[in-house]
């Protein structure tokens, strides 16, 4: 039997309905990414742990409501979940049965009973409320480190973020990955002073977690825990950023699953078009097609990762964020104690270097102009299907027509978009099909649309053919406009969902110099975007038949049906 159990201490909500409240849910809450605890770690000093969550399976029916009724005798709360669905109905009310005896007995709650019909779905829904910006507070340390909090009291937990410029863009080209290592190896690897297993242990002593991991652009180091502990969890991360002990012993394992990932990367025809593509299209030098090599990883060294740390990790090339359940002048002054003595390290000039460029726009430009138009096979014997990947540069986030052409894309994908249409339901070329405009805040990126299938060129020519139907005989229609418009404001709320969320909107924002009120911009401008706007920003961006397209494939199986198509073939090699 799968037992879920979600406990929280004895409280009123905001609406004034005490807990606990027994519910039925065919998939229990994994509660926002805690840590899940075995049942005897459940009732572990159950007066002062006012969160806990577990999951187990568990055979032992005495066991779990001896579970039950130690964490209710501690002051916790009990919600019990079955997931009934797992076993035959006969033995799911025989569960449910079980739970609600053992509940019962406890005097907490009762009637946990399996559900005999299905109640029906909804008709009406409220109107949904503008978007407004969080309220939130926000200082800067004598260091430059700049802070923002977000109070949240509904549980009494708290979690942050602290992003710290220097991802893989700060990657030397010799060198590539460093960044991701540099994470990994700052977290597994502890601390001068708690080496790594005493790390773990400090943190689970307090059921909290650090965790960190490099982006594009920065390094970012997310926590979580109780809010009560926050001055410990504080002080651990800190250590993880300005003590890293980097041990060579972690380092050899982070460079051991580096290689096997660099062995195993075109094990699947599916991840190999996009390698290539971003070769053709941005070029080869560049760091957005720049791949991670067997050379560059035995290559980094103990010292590459401190030199990265010094150079990258400064408080005033970070920002940090907590939401939870705190006061904010409280945590202010926790902040501060904790983090004001962090400086740039010794030797570091007095401002945080610039990154690399990400891109360089002649050389980009130079390289889809040598490749639009064309049709590169990648040789993968033995694969059944082939993959394929028709793409053209497109746009950043910041471009004007973001907003028009993110409704094109919610009319090309999904079940009732002209590409699932098209490719699958008349065509039936291919199971699943996409297309549409990426749009990073970093540079500029590209129109993609691609499947799995294994007849390519007629895949080619039926993705094209909507392509074209776009721009000529079938422009989208008014009808069409406004279900997509309506499904990009339906989905804006859930970006929203909880403070922490919209926190980490914040950040992300001031990381890259957007304003701080940019979704919500954004959202206004998808709903003023007009039908020609999304024409006119379909025929600037949208260029069918000068395309790109990369196929990885068995070439014995796909070069007579490539060649048909009358265009360019030109023939890639699988490894770099």
């Amino acid at each position: 039997m799968l037992l879920h159990a979600f406990c929280l201490p004895r409280f009123s909500n905001s609406r004034g309905i005490s807990t606990p409240t027994l519910l039925q849910c065919k998939h229990p809450p994994r509660f926002d990414g805690m840590s899940r605890l075995e049942p005897r770690r459940l009732v572990k000093d159950a007066e002062k742990r006012r969160l806990v969550l577990c999951s187990s399976q568990m055979d032992n029916r005495s066991h779990i409501c001896q579970t039950i009724h130690q964490a209710i005798a501690g002051g916790v709360a009990v919600c019990a979940f079955a997931l009934t669905s797992l076993v035959p109905s006969s033995a799911a009310t025989a569960e449910s049965v079980f739970l609600d005896g053992c509940l019962k007995s406890s005097k907490v709650c009762a009637g946990l009973t399996t559900p005999t019909t299905i109640p029906p779905l909804p008709t009406d829904f409220p109107t949904l409320k503008n978007l407004e910006p969080p309220s939130y507070r926000e200082f800067t340390l004598a260091n430059e480190l700049t802070v923002f909090l977000v109070e949240d009291h509904e549980l009494p937990i708290f979690r942050g973020t602290m992003l710290i410029l220097g991802g893989s863009q700060a990657d030397p080209p010799s060198e590539v990955g460093l960044s991701s290592i540099v994470a990994t190896v700052q977290r597994s690897g502890g601390t001068v002073a708690l080496p790594y297993e005493k790390l773990d242990e400090a943190l689970e002593s307090v059921g909290a977690a650090i965790e960190a991991k490099s982006g594009v652009k920065a390094t970012s180091f997310g926590f979580l825990g109780l809010a009560e502990d926050a001055p410990r969890v504080l002080e651990l991360l800190s250590d993880v950023i300005r003590n890293p002990a980097m041990p060579e012993e972690r380092l050899e394992q982070a460079r051991a699953l580096g290689l096997d990932a660099v062995r195993h990367r075109f094990d699947s025809a599916a991840g190999i078009p996009r390698r290539k593509m971003q070769e053709l299209l941005y070029g080869k030098d560049s760091p957005l097609a720049r791949q991670t090599t067997a050379d560059g990883l035995r290559g980094i060294t103990r010292e590459d990762l401190l030199r990265f740390v010094r150079t990258w990790q400064r408080p005033d090339a970070a920002v940090l964020g907590i939401a939870g359940d705190f006061d904010s002048d409280s945590m202010q002054s926790l902040i501060t104690e904790v983090f004001q003595g962090w400086e740039p390290a010794p030797g570091e000039p007095l401002q945080p270097p610039d990154l690399p460029p990400l891109e360089d726009p002649e050389a980009a430009e130079a390289a889809a102009a040598e490749a639009a138009g064309a049709v590169y096979l990648v040789d993968k014997p033995g694969e059944r299907e082939a993959s394929v990947l028709i793409a053209e540069p497109g746009i950043s986030l910041q471009d004007p027509d973001a907003p028009a052409l993110d409704v094109l894309d919610d009319i090309l994908n999904g079940f009732g978009g002209r590409l699932f249409d098209e490719v699958r339901s008349k065509e039936g070329l291919s199971y699943s099909v996409y297309g549409g405009w990426e749009t990073p805040p970093t540079h500029v990126g590209l129109f993609t649309a691609g499947a799995n299938t294994e007849d390519p060129a007629a895949l080619i020519q039926a993705v094209e053919s909507v392509l074209d139907g776009l721009l000529s005989d079938r422009p989208p229609t008014q009808l069409e406009i406004d279900a997509a418009k309506a499904s990009a404001k339906n989905s804006f709320v859930f970006n929203f969902a909880s403070p922490q969320q919209q926190l980490s909107r914040i950040l992300t924002y001031r990381v890259l110099g957007l304003p701080e009120d940019y979704f919500i911009q954004y959202q206004r401008a998808i709903e003023a975007v007009s039908r020609e706007e999304i024409m006119a920003a379909a025929e600037r961006h949208l260029h069918p038949g000068r395309q790109t397209i990369v196929v990885a494939g068995d070439e014995r199986l796909v070069r007579p049906q490539l060649s048909g198509l009358g265009r360019p073939l030109r023939e890639l090699p699988l490894s770099p």
